[in-house]
């Protein structure tokens, strides 16, 4: 799916809108001053008791709200995490220069609806601009501004924020219905099917380049929490890894855990030219278990990551391909090895299937079944990695094609199964270093309905 260039006609508003008010933020606020704001869980020891930030309220739900304010810094001797919190990691992992999935913002009038203003602490009803944001992915969202800003700027703001979520990837957008915008320095926030922002903080984020990363956490709360926050796979990741990412993700374990992994993990796997060896290598190191979790969700990242450009065609089996269930599904492994210790990539060696028995005599046989395949790399007979593919479309709440991997290995190792039939591919990726870890999978391939090629 190719990156469209947007075209917005947001701009041109109805001519009865009020255009009374004025688009002047409060010049008072300084950067310095609003930081402590952005830990909103972070108490003052003198101040009174406070009411909950975040209103649980029946029909809405309640809204994450997240400190994303906290700097980027080494850990000191007696802090684990190595950030304080990650969307400060690098200001180049997603750039305003970067394509947006947006194709058109349009005014779609007045209209009262009920939204999250941090400066109110609450829900509050107002008739507030709306506009109608489309995305290349089939994805739609409806832009809500309070009509403080008045109708121009209202169409300003909706066109500068729906270009801003349209980098983010179609994965976090999924169940982002609308853009909740007001003015002021207040933290961002998801939740609700929605993303909450306060222009005056989003200029913050604008001057120091991480608009599109605050997105990404956000928007992971609003697409990604409810499925895998809690996932037994996931909180066996949490327990399997050496640390948390940041004091944060430290601090609220269940609830920040997840979006303060996700941007590094996207840093990591798909924008490594943009970051530091140093800050790759502490990324890696600190939650490789849940890095490889996130692989096995096979997030669609469009336009951050262009559509995978798979092999088209049958499965052709050889000594390094193997081709499950009726010859549908082909599998492919590749690995590195250390031979280059400590900053070369090492060599690549594609994986090979084993067979067992005495090949001189032709009495050998393959490992591979209809299920499931042996790879190893470096020595025959030293197996690294084992896949199997099992048909779950029978099973009601898990119609899907299952996909299980299992490594006796830490080199550096990709795992490719190609679905034939709908060209989807599935990879795993686990770092060099790392011991081998995929959660099963029983939702890698939804696409038990796909005619034969």
């Amino acid at each position: 799916m190719a990156s469209s260039r947007f075209r917005s006609t947001a701009t041109r508003v109805p001519a009865s809108w009020p255009t009374t008010q004025r688009d002047s933020e409060d010049s008072g606020n300084s950067h310095r001053a609003v930081e402590r704001s952005l830990h909103p869980d972070a108490r003052d020891p003198d101040a009174e008791d406070e009411a909950p930030r975040w209103p649980i309220r029946r029909r809405l739900g309640p809204l994450s709200g997240c400190c994303l304010a906290a700097a980027l810094f080494a850990a000191s001797a007696d802090a684990a995490p190595p950030f304080s919190g990650t969307i400060f990691l690098d200001p180049d992992i997603v750039t305003a220069a970067d394509p947006s999935s947006l194709v058109e913002v349009t005014p779609a009038g007045l209209g009262e609806r009920t939204l999250f203003d941090r400066r109110a602490d609450a829900f509050v009803t107002l008739e507030v601009f709306l506009f109608d944001a489309t995305f290349d992915d089939g994805l739609a969202a409806e832009v809500q501004v309070n009509p403080e800003f008045g109708a121009q700027t209202a169409a300003e703001v909706a066109l500068e924020y729906a270009a801003a979520a349209g980098r983010i990837p179609t994965a976090l957008r999924t169940d982002v219905d609308a853009l909740w915008i007001h003015r002021g320095v207040q933290p961002f926030g998801g939740g609700n099917r929605s993303l909450l922002i306060h222009t005056g903080q989003g200029e913050l984020y604008v001057q120091d380049g991480i608009l599109e990363e605050t997105l990404i956490h956000e928007a992971t709360h609003t697409s990604l929490d409810a499925a895998h926050a809690a996932a037994p796979g996931w909180l066996a990741a949490q327990a399997a890894d050496p640390e948390f990412i940041s004091e944060y993700a430290e601090q609220f374990p269940g609830r920040e855990d997840l979006a303060e992994s996700l941007l590094p993990w996207l840093a990591v796997r798909h924008r490594p030219e943009r970051i530091s060896e140093e800050l790759r290598t502490t990324i890696e190191q600190t939650i490789p278990h849940r890095l490889a979790y996130l692989d096995g969700l096979q997030l669609d990242l469009h336009p951050i990551v262009g559509d995978p450009q798979v092999g088209a065609g049958p499965c052709v089996r050889d000594e390094h391909t193997a081709c499950l269930l009726a010859e549908r599904f082909e599998v492919t492994a590749e690995l590195r090895d250390f031979s280059n210790p400590p900053d070369g990539p090492g060599a690549l060696f594609p994986g090979t299937i084993q067979r067992y028995g005495d090949a001189g005599t032709g009495s050998d046989v393959s490992s591979e079944t209809d299920q499931s395949v042996s790879f190893y790399a470096f020595e025959d007979g030293n197996v690294e990695v084992f896949v199997k593919v099992l048909d779950g479309c029978s099973f009601a709440g898990a119609e899907a094609f299952w996909v299980f991997a299992a490594g006796a290995t830490n080199a550096e190792t990709t795992i490719e199964v190609r679905d034939t039939w709908s060209d989807e591919l599935y990879r795993i990726e686990s770092p060099r270093g790392v011991d081998f870890f995929a959660p099963p999978d029983t939702q890698a391939f939804r696409t038990c309905d796909a005619p034969p090629p």
